[in-house]
């Protein structure tokens, strides 16, 4: 068996590529590098127990976040180059509805199965 909090691999030149590690807070996490040494894509799992993946743009925000909440709720979010929320689809943990969010607060659409039948509801 090998322990380590933390294991990172280089490329040819000795530039860290990926790096798979425990942080401070108990977070586990595998990131992965452009060749300019910025964190494209982040595969996680949290002290408290979610998971969450990241994908990055040239800038150090998430472009795009995938989770799954507490309550098992599915979260699909992007965001814009500021880090504002522009897109978001959550889907709920039983299927018993679909919330897509354009930019804001409250959702734009929620779509709801009610007794079996679709429903849609804007804001």
């Amino acid at each position: 068996m090998i322990c380590a909090r933390e294991f990172v691999l280089v490329d040819e030149e000795g530039s860290p590529r990926a790096n798979w590690a425990i942080d401070d807070g108990g977070q586990a996490a595998i990131t992965f590098f452009d060749r300019n040494g910025n964190g494209k894509l982040i595969a996680g799992v949290g002290k408290d127990g979610l998971a969450i993946i990241s994908l990055k743009a040239a800038q150090d925000f998430p472009s795009t976040l995938i989770t799954v909440d507490q309550n098992g709720d599915f979260k699909f979010a992007c965001l814009d180059k500021t880090g504002q929320n522009r897109f978001q689809i959550t889907v709920a943990a039983d299927g018993s509805s679909v919330q897509l969010g354009l930019g804001g607060s409250p959702p734009a659409v929620l779509l709801s199965a009610i007794n079996g039948k679709g429903e849609i509801y804007k804001a």
